[in-house]
């Protein structure tokens, strides 16, 4: 059954081509949307209105639990059908590096990491639900890590602000964009080194987004530009919540 599940086997389909039949917004991907828009509203709600410390702080460990815990999987169920490689698997993509920060919140209060992994993680893990690559998943459990690990991105940004009054300061969107735009050369660096294509800064990102256009290098240029509109909209409950509690 276990098998079934993950590489949805007959015995005329190989296991190493990629899941075939998927669409964009077929039944499969709104099923999970909905259910993650569920969660990031109960959760949070749950939190805040009904559970007790004790019981927040049983959340937070599972969390961090679940959150590792499908990480190691996703590496995990890759190994079942390819090899690892550099040039695919390092964990440095911009949804990557926000999950290891929402890891790091949940143990260790930060307000700067915490403006980052909300604009990155509501501007970038969202999308990334949106529109994912649906010809690029391996197995159907492929397709629930990948929704689950963006969806704990903008879960745990929904928790820290709900439950425990996170707020992005003034001068938030500024900072984010001088951390993203010092960390792609590093990344660069890295896909041309190892042929790659991390934070998709070689070639355009394979995803039917009417946000994401252009030629390279000029779609950089034309998300980093996305970025600061999505980044000033998923601002404003920020701007509203400190102008009220100012009062």
């Amino acid at each position: 059954m276990l098998l079934s599940f993950i590489y949805h086997l007959d015995s005329s389909i190989d296991v190493h081509q990629k899941l075939q039949g998927l669409q964009l917004f077929d039944s499969l991907h709104v099923s999970y949307l909905l259910a993650w828009l569920v969660l990031w509203i109960a959760v949070p709600l749950l939190g805040i209105k009904i559970l007790n410390q004790n019981q927040r702080k049983m959340v937070v460990i599972s969390m961090i639990v679940f959150m590792i815990g499908q990480e190691a999987i996703d590496y995990w169920n890759r190994m079942q059908v390819r090899e690892l490689t550099l040039s695919l698997d390092l964990p440095l993509h911009f949804c990557h590096i926000s999950l290891f920060f929402a890891i790091y919140l949940l143990i260790k209060p930060s307000k700067y990491l915490y403006e980052i992994t909300y604009f990155w993680g509501l501007g970038g893990a969202f999308q990334s639900m949106l529109a994912p690559d649906m010809t690029d998943f391996d197995n159907y459990l492929g397709v629930f890590l990948f929704n689950a690990h963006h969806a704990m991105i903008i879960l745990v940004c929904l928790w820290l602000a709900v439950v425990d009054g996170y707020r992005c300061r003034k001068g938030a969107i500024l900072r984010t964009l001088i951390l993203s735009n010092i960390i792609i050369w590093p990344v660069w660096l890295v896909d041309w080194l190892v042929d790659a294509n991390y934070m998709y800064l070689m070639k355009r990102p394979p995803t039917e987004s009417p946000l994401v256009f252009g030629e390279w290098p000029w779609y950089i240029f034309n998300i980093e530009l996305v970025g600061i509109v999505l980044f000033i909209i998923i601002n404003i409950p920020m701007v509203i919540l400190r102008r009220k509690e100012s009062l």
